[in-house]
């Protein structure tokens, strides 16, 4: 598959304080090249708190590892 014109779909599995500044992290340092495609917690707080922050609109929550994984190009954990 080409990346010439397509961002690269990173999913983060780990959805506290870590997570939560890896997702800032990319949103202010290379959302010009990927987007957030996807999150994942054990704790399915954890990952709905962190998808709403990072999307209102659209949830970004996955509810399995194995989702989070057919969703992403990269998984950050």
């Amino acid at each position: 598959m080409s990346r010439k014109n397509s961002k690269i779909k990173l999913g983060i599995l780990g959805c506290g304080s870590i997570g939560t500044g890896v997702a800032k992290g990319v949103r202010k340092n290379i959302a010009a090249t990927c987007t957030i495609s996807g999150v994942y917690d054990i704790d399915p707080q954890k990952a709905l708190s962190l998808s709403k922050k990072l999307s209102p609109k659209r949830s970004l929550q996955k509810k399995t590892l194995p989702e989070l994984i057919a969703a992403s190009d990269l998984i950050i954990e």
